[in-house]
């Protein structure tokens, strides 16, 4: 019996003891797995601080990626993907670098773009010069001469003052204008396309005298004619041009004070710029001159007042049929009515010829409304009375005692009515 207790009592002994191994066995086992579990999340820490950079070691690195992108390209999207999870921090280098990129490229793409720029600038202003049609384009002298004309009195002159144009040239690539305002000469210059005007010519640079002042004044001098013992007087105008009306109020006067000493006549230019009613009226008053010779100063002396030549041979007295049987004779010897009606005949394909006096016309030269011709001469005058009457009295070979008689100085409005035009504008004509 005490055998069997003490052989039980060494196999418990024995039990215990293996079961104390065990447990011991677990405690390394545990001790193992947790320290394995510790090496295992210091490489984990290690691995993330290796990839952790700092930015200056960012840098250098995208650096080295920028180069081998650019020598194999075909690796850029496997690139992307091995640092999407990076930390968003490591980008900003990457931006400083491709700023530095951007401005480097716009130094260089800079100056190309301006010189691009320039070389447009260059042919647009070869191509369309000052916003002209063409560089090439050339208007002829008589288009010349009317765009200078109608320039010069739209733009630059003062209502009342006008410009006509006597004569034009092409010199040195440029078209010469001669102007005459208030019976001065004025050289001018314009570009051959009509696109420029030069108010003043262009002054020879070798050829330029200085001029010191005088102090002295000057009044307008008396025009040199030649003389006659009864001058002759004519004076061209167009019925209802306002310069024409204007110088016929300002020599009404003189005819009244000279009376037969001078032979003192009012004609028309051949042509007429201002419709079918001018034609009449010059067809009424030639047929006037014609019949009622002694009459006509008085009936024109009405009709500038308001134009109303109708009230005016009412008031005269003068015999319609009279008239009008003149009238019809004159338009079917000049051809007045045709002339009108065949506007291929018009004068710069704009105005009817009024062919009665063209001869004339033609001898003298006369351009426009008003013109002034004293013993065959175009003279260049004010339009006041005085200034007429000194004209015509400087034409007689022994000056009659009625050139001593002042007369007004004041000038005469332009168009219908009586005012005056406080200006003189002795260079204001109707003309093509």
């Amino acid at each position: 019996m005490e055998e069997e207790k003490k052989k039980e009592h060494e196999e418990k002994a024995a039990n215990a003891e293996k079961s104390s191994e065990l447990s011991s066995d677990n405690t390394k086992e545990t001790q193992n797995s947790e320290e394995t579990k510790t090496k295992e999340s210091e490489d984990v820490s290690k691995e993330v601080k290796t990839e952790t950079k700092t930015p200056v070691e960012e840098t250098k690195k995208e650096e080295v990626q920028e180069k081998s992108n650019h020598e194999h390209k075909h690796h850029e999207k496997k690139h992307e993907k091995k640092h999407e999870h990076k930390p968003e921090h490591k980008h900003h280098p990457k931006e400083v670098h491709h700023k530095k990129r951007t401005t480097s490229e716009n130094n260089y793409l800079w100056p190309l773009v301006s010189a691009v720029l320039f070389i447009l600038l260059v042919i647009s202003i070869f191509a369309n010069p000052l916003g002209g049609t063409s560089a090439t384009e050339k208007i002829g002298e008589s288009e010349a001469k009317r765009l200078a004309q109608e320039f010069v009195n739209t733009k630059l002159l003062q209502p009342g003052t006008a410009a006509t144009v006597s004569d034009i040239n092409e010199e040195n690539g440029v078209y010469k204008v001669q102007l005459t305002i208030q019976g001065q000469q004025y050289d001018s210059q314009m570009t051959t396309d009509g696109k420029i005007f030069f108010p003043q010519a262009g002054i020879p640079m070798d050829d330029v005298a200085i001029q010191q002042p005088t102090g002295e004044t000057t009044s307008p001098s008396v025009p040199t004619v030649t003389k006659a013992e009864t001058p002759e007087v004519e004076l061209f105008v167009m019925s209802h041009c306002p310069f024409g009306t204007q110088i016929e109020k300002g020599i009404l006067p003189v005819v009244e004070l000279l009376g037969d000493k001078a032979n003192i006549q009012v004609k028309f230019v051949n042509y007429a710029m201002h419709g079918k009613e001018e034609v009449d009226e010059q067809l009424t008053q030639y047929c006037i001159q014609q019949e009622y010779e002694n009459d006509y100063y008085a009936y024109l002396q009405c009709f500038l007042a308001d134009s109303d030549g109708a009230a005016c041979k009412k008031q005269m007295g003068f015999d319609e049929t009279k008239l009008q049987t003149c009238i019809d004779a004159a338009d079917k010897e000049f051809g007045i009515s045709a002339d009108f009606a065949d506007k291929a005949s018009w004068s710069g394909g704009r105005f009817p010829k009024f062919a009665i006096y063209d001869s004339e016309n033609k001898a003298y030269g006369v351009q426009g409304s008003p013109t002034l011709v004293i013993n065959g001469e175009q003279v260049s005058t004010g339009r006041d009375s005085e200034s007429l009457k000194q004209a015509i009295c400087a034409s007689f070979t022994t000056t009659p005692e009625e050139c001593a008689t002042a007369l007004a100085t004041a000038t005469p409005s332009a168009g219908f009515g009586f005012g005056t035009s406080g200006t003189d504008s002795a260079a204001a004509n109707c003309v093509v």
